[in-house]
């Protein structure tokens, strides 16, 4: 029983933290994934990070549109059209919270 309310909960609380207005999932591109050796590739908007497992890490930042589908389907192997692409990239433009990371992100 307590297993089954467990699941509902996260459910539900995931599609608020998804959904709510204040959300930084709503205007922000935010990926990430393990690499390697313990190493870990991050993204958020035209920020991409990699880290190595001894903690240093390796900044670079998007510039062209291009280069967003290029890390986005390429690097983190996601299945988005160009048009897809297009759209995460015009609404991070309207709505993202560009280089300044989101409270949940500090």
């Amino acid at each position: 029983m307590f297993r089954e309310w467990f699941v509902d909960m996260y459910y539900i609380l995931n599609w608020y933290t998804e959904t709510h207005s204040d959300t930084p999932y709503q205007g922000n591109i935010i990926v990430a994934r393990p690499g390697p050796n313990g190493s870990r590739q991050t993204m958020y908007n035209a920020r991409v990070t990699t880290r190595n497992a001894e903690g240093g890490s390796h900044r670079r930042y998007l510039t062209k549109d291009s280069e967003f589908r290029d890390v986005l389907v390429d690097e983190f192997g996601l299945n988005l059209s160009n048009e897809e692409v297009r759209q995460c990239v015009a609404i991070m433009n309207k709505k993202g919270t560009g280089d300044n990371a989101h409270p949940f992100f500090t």
